[in-house]
Parts: C-alpha cells; sequence; structure tokens
C-alpha cells in the first residue's frame, strides 16, 4: 500500500515537472518567434523605404503619387510582390500594407497628406474638421464647431491660455487627449470613453505631417468631399449668394471620381504638382469657362490641394506561426528620415 502512494506521489510530480517543461518551452518559443517577428517587421519597413528612395530618383513619377503608386514607381511589377516577402521553410514572413476606407487590406504604403492636417488653425481647416465630426455621426452642428474650434485653439501659438500646447501636435495620438480634456470641462463622468469614441472614428482620415494640403491623386473621396462642404461652409458663412447644393457637391465628386478612375488606364491623367492649379483642375474635369457653382468650389478649394506628397505611412508585420510584431512608421522623404515610430 505504501509503495502505491509513493508511485502515486511520484507520478503527480513527474506530471506536474512536465507540464511546467512544456509550459517553458512554449514560452521559450513564443519569445523567440517575438523577436524574430520584430525583425521581419523592420525588414518590412527598410523594403518600403528602399521603394521610397527609387522613386524619389525617378523623374518620371517623383512628381506625383497616386492610390496605385504612392511613394513607388511599380514599372508593371506587382504590389504584392514588392511589398510582401515570404521565407523559406516556413521561416516567417513580412507585409506592407493597410485597410482601405472600406476596410479591404492594400498592400503598399499610405500617404499621410491625402489626409485632414490638424496641425492647422484656419478657417477652412476648422471647417473640415467639424465637417468630419458631422459626418461620423460623433457631435451635432454647435458641438462639432466647438470641438473643432477647441482643438484649432489648442495648437494656437497665440493663445493665452497656460494649458493649451500652443504648437503643433508631434503625434496624432495627443489628439486624444485634447479631446478628452475638452468634454472633460464640458462635465459628465463618461468623457474618457466619449473621447476614444471620436478619437477611433476620425483617426484614420486624420494627419499631422505636411504642408496643409490634400493630394488631389491620392485622398479619400471622404476626405475630398469634407473638403468641398468646408469650402461650401465657408462660402456661406461669408455671406456669398448662390451657394452652392447638395447636387452641386454630388456631381463635382463624380467628376472627380470619374477623372481619376482614368488614371490606371492613362498615366498622364495624373495631377502633377505643375498644374495643381484652378484652372488645370477645371480643364481636366471638363469645367473650363463655365462659370457654375462647381467651378467656384473648385476657385475656392485648390489652394488646399497638392499632387505630390512627402509623408508616408509604412505598416509592417512580420509573423511566424507563434508570433505576429506590427510596427508603424511614418517616413520624411525630403529630410530622410523617420518622423513617427511605435512598435506593439
Amino acid at each position: 500500500m505504501i509503495s502505491l502512494w509513493v508511485l502515486a506521489i511520484l507520478v503527480t510530480f513527474a506530471v506536474g515537472i512536465g507540464y511546467r517543461s512544456s509550459l517553458h518551452l512554449r514560452l521559450s518559443r513564443y519569445y523567440r518567434d517575438s523577436l524574430r517577428a520584430g525583425f521581419l517587421a523592420r525588414s518590412g519597413v527598410e523594403q518600403a523605404l528602399s521603394l521610397l528612395k527609387e522613386d524619389s530618383s525617378d523623374p518620371q513619377t517623383k512628381e506625383y503619387d497616386t492610390i496605385d503608386e504612392c511613394g513607388v514607381s511599380l514599372k508593371g511589377r506587382n504590389e504584392r510582390d514588392l511589398f510582401s516577402r515570404q521565407l523559406e521553410n516556413n521561416a516567417g514572413m513580412f507585409r506592407i500594407g493597410y485597410d482601405d476606407a472600406k476596410e479591404k487590406f492594400k498592400y503598399g504604403m499610405q500617404d499621410e497628406e491625402s489626409k485632414i492636417n490638424i496641425n492647422f488653425y484656419d478657417p477652412i481647416h476648422q471647417q473640415m474638421l467639424a465637417v468630419l465630426l458631422k459626418e461620423k455621426n460623433i457631435s451635432d452642428d454647435r458641438e462639432a464647431f466647438d470641438l473643432a474650434g477647441f482643438i484649432m485653439e489648442w495648437i494656437n501659438p497665440n493663445n493665452k491660455s497656460s494649458i493649451a500646447k500652443k504648437g503643433p501636435l508631434k503625434a496624432p495620438e495627443e489628439l486624444s487627449a485634447v479631446i478628452e480634456y475638452f468634454y472633460a470641462l464640458k462635465g459628465g463622468n463618461n468623457y474618457q470613453q466619449k473621447a476614444r469614441e471620436v478619437f477611433g472614428k476620425i483617426e484614420n482620415l486624420i494627419t499631422i505631417y505636411g504642408k496643409g494640403g490634400i493630394n488631389l491623386n491620392t485622398a479619400d473621396s471622404e476626405v475630398l468631399e469634407v473638403l468641398i462642404k468646408a469650402v461650401v461652409q465657408d462660402m456661406k458663412d461669408s455671406g456669398e449668394p448662390d451657394i452652392p447644393t447638395d447636387e452641386d457637391i454630388s456631381r463635382l465628386l463624380n467628376k472627380v471620381e470619374d477623372y481619376r478612375n482614368g488614371f490606371r488606364e492613362n498615366h498622364s491623367l495624373y495631377f502633377k504638382s505643375s498644374n495643381i492649379n484652378p484652372q488645370d483642375i477645371k480643364e481636366a474635369l471638363g469645367l473650363t469657362g463655365q462659370i457654375n457653382n462647381q467651378a467656384r468650389i473648385i476657385d475656392a478649394m485648390a489652394g488646399f490641394l497638392c499632387a505630390a506628397s512627402h509623408y508616408f505611412r509604412i505598416e509592417s508585420t512580420g509573423s511566424l506561426p507563434q508570433a505576429d510584431k506590427k510596427i508603424k512608421a511614418v517616413y520624411d522623404r525630403l529630410k530622410h528620415k523617420i518622423v513617427y515610430w511605435r512598435q506593439n
């Protein structure tokens, strides 16, 4: 009987040791794969930087960027082949890309200047931010305009408040804290949750990088609609007669989308830095010589557009069976340096 008890204790002890050893082995494999996945993600970033430098030296493509050729000159090459790599013997992989407006994964880099820049505090940028908040069903008209104004005043160097930043935001995540402070001042117990909800709905459509212009070649139609509505609202606030209607806005957006759909067949149609002006834009959209609300909108918004970009978001994921690592970086190709880096 004693022998059975001893045997049972020894078996229990052996099982316990085996379980702990198995657990340690699994943890060791995870940490090993996690480290390797991080290096794979870094390799993806290096691949993206190499393609950016190649594009910058190409005289044909350096003057413009598009949704399909954003920071890269494809030259007939496949995006997936350029922006992903599978190592032999299932030793891991990396891929570079992001979820587009339709939440579909797209290989490549993302143009930061295709978004709404929140580091500018002129009336049009304030209107853009207010329109964006309303379009996302975050706030009513009054609250949206107040929140947009609060953000603009936060970065305004002439602000007399001792709490405000009085300068540009250094990271997009800073905006979340500004929004939280706005709702805290309004009162209520759920201001932190409200701030997270607001920031989560707009973070993929805003940026802090660039000179404030929105790239007409790469901007999502949602961003262009926000810009157009902001320009129209500014016309209304200025007391201009014959304010463009929703139908005018819709028709102009359709003209822009139809024109941009032709990019894929004819690269000479791309807007370039040399022709991003009211006259050339109206000519491209078939509005030359016309005096109508669509042409007026183009005249008003052209100063907030660009065609070539200098800041690119790189999202690189390294993957192994036991672990994934993701790096988000923003590269300034004028200064040849990474200005933002975040690794999970």
